[in-house]
């Protein structure tokens, strides 16, 4: 992800499957294994810099209702790896509906941020991402 990585700062990884989520978990759990024997773990622990991954698991039913961290995947995650495209598209459609919405991503001093999806929201009115 991009940004500013502050010591309380996580890395999401976005993890988009198909079938048996517990077949995913475990793949994931090997290759955090994997990742933690990296130098370049090492050297962002020495830091003082989150150097694990908090992994989001989401089928691609999920992902069609578009849960709220796609809001920050789209603003300044990074894919690596998407041979179909899945997410891509995905986030590509979001960028254009948060557009098309004037949404905007309010940052605040202390380097938090929030949402303002609809600007011009009325009471009462409804709308979808």
């Amino acid at each position: 992800m991009g940004g500013n990585p502050r010591p309380e700062s996580d890395i999401d990884l976005l993890i988009v499957h198909d079938g048996d989520r517990n077949r995913v978990h475990d793949a994931l759990l090997e290759a955090a294994l994997e990742l933690r024997k990296t130098p370049q773990c090492a050297g962002v622990r020495l830091q003082g810099l989150p150097s694990e991954p908090y992994p989001l698991l989401l089928s691609r039913g999920r992902l069609a209702e578009t849960p709220w961290i796609l809001l920050d995947v789209a603003d300044h995650g990074i894919i690596l790896f998407d041979p179909s495209a899945v997410l891509q598209r995905k986030l590509a459609a979001l960028r254009v509906r948060l557009r098309e919405l004037g949404s905007r991503k309010v940052e605040m001093s202390d380097g938090s941020w929030y949402w303002e999806l609809k600007p011009d929201l009325r009471p009462g009115e409804m709308f979808e991402l």
